[in-house]
């Protein structure tokens, strides 16, 4: 298992271009369409779950050093808990 394969495939650049692409192809089924914004949503919250999970910085880790981000972080990650 590789990490930093994962990184490249659940990132944000990779959950852009899916969206970015289904807003060009508009030949495509809506069943293709939902299943591409699908993974998309999917790509760009397991980056996000992964980047606050392995964050170090103060200003982004799951610190009370800004209340309100941590309180942001928190409610993001409570729906993550049900989707693992």
């Amino acid at each position: 298992m590789k990490v930093s394969s994962a990184l490249h495939v659940f990132s944000n650049t990779v959950g852009s271009s899916i969206e970015f692409w289904n807003e060009l192809t508009c030949s495509v089924h809506a069943e293709d369409q939902k299943s591409a914004l699908d993974t998309a949503w999917f790509t760009k919250t397991i980056n996000r779950w992964f980047d606050l999970m392995s964050s170090r910085s103060l200003v982004q880790a799951l610190s009370k050093f800004d209340v309100e981000k941590y309180n942001e972080s928190v409610s993001f990650l409570c729906p993550i808990v049900m989707l693992f």
